[in-house]
């Protein structure tokens, strides 16, 4: 599919789809409903058991090509469709997640200003199962150092990058199933500079089958301490410095001993909360340690509770007339 535009450059976006049926159309519909005008959608079916394919079989649209493959995971999903791809800047939106109608023209105009960036991200908001938006969610501003060091996942619904640097770069490490993004964030950031937009383009959608909110297995835990210890060893920025280095063993092993404890293996978050105090001792005075921690003393029976009764309160307050969302 070449430009629809020729004066537009073509954007492509991947919708890896895997068990989403309830939420698929909606994903789909927010990117063929974009004011810019040159986009190309590859849905793909990732061995989908729940009613996916009966749903893309019966979907019909001229800019949406539909593809159906074996369960291969995420990441392998999306490398597929980034090689299809023909756009010069890529994204991906997750089968339950949305984007606002302005999100590609916005980002597209952003690339246009700012031709030295290789890739924009986006403010985003929550919302519920059933489509209520909830609150906003404000990424943080770009900072490569940041990524690297406190492995902060900065792009999330929404982002765009330029294709050039997938043909330069590769794509996700299939081996990564809990932070494939994070971990191609911080090699990506290698290449060039990252952009904030501080617009809501797009919705993130809070469920329980969602990656964020399941229970990480032991092996997808220990992900974090995996990719710091690969950063240390293979980064230009932290093999150059010795205090960026150590802050990224520490908090590696913070965010993997936060997984461990929210899934109730409270040794071995143990071991790795004493593993990043012991590399960094005065990771103790960082207000985002205090918050990784606080999220792992609060296990998922009690984040169940507290996600319902907000729910609840913020339901109160719509039919009170006192929220503007």
């Amino acid at each position: 599919m070449e430009s629809l535009q020729p004066h537009l450059p073509l954007v492509s976006i991947v919708i890896p789809a895997y068990n989403h049926a309830k939420y698929l159309l909606k994903a789909i519909e927010s990117v063929t409903a974009q004011t810019y005008p040159s986009v190309e959608i590859i849905v793909i079916n990732d061995g989908s058991t729940d009613s996916t394919a009966e749903i893309l079989n019966h979907f019909n649209h001229p800019r949406v090509q539909i593809i159906h493959q074996a369960n291969c995971g995420q990441a392998e999903t999306l490398n597929r469709g980034w090689k299809l791809a023909k756009g010069e800047y890529l994204g991906y939106l997750s089968a339950d997640d949305q984007l606002t109608p302005q999100a590609i023209e916005t980002s597209v105009q952003v690339f246009k200003d700012n031709p030295e960036i290789i890739l924009t991200y986006c403010d985003f908001e929550l919302i519920s199962p059933h489509s209520k938006k909830l609150y906003k969610i404000p990424t943080p501003d770009y900072n490569y150092y940041k990524m690297i060091t406190r492995l902060e996942c900065y792009p999330g619904p929404g982002v765009l990058f330029k294709k050039s640097c997938f043909l330069k770069l590769g794509g996700w490490d299939r081996s990564y199933v809990q932070i494939p993004d994070l971990e191609y964030w911080t090699r990506l950031g290698e290449l060039g500079s990252f952009q904030r937009i501080s617009q809501v383009l797009a919705y993130f959608r809070s469920h329980d089958g969602s990656m964020t909110a399941g229970v990480s297995t032991s092996v997808r835990a220990e992900e974090y301490a995996r990719l710091g210890k690969s950063l240390i060893a293979n980064n230009h920025t932290l093999q150059n410095n010795r205090k960026a280095a150590r802050t990224c063993f520490a908090f590696s092993h913070l965010r993997t001993g936060q997984l461990h404890a929210r899934a109730g293996r409270y040794l071995q978050a143990f071991k790795h909360f004493f593993q990043a105090v012991l590399a960094h001792p005065r990771i103790l005075f960082s207000t985002l340690a205090h918050r990784i921690l606080l999220n792992a003393l609060i296990n998922r029976y009690w984040k169940k509770v507290l996600w319902s009764r907000r729910l609840f309160a913020f339901s109160r307050i719509k039919n009170l007339g006192l929220s503007n969302h």
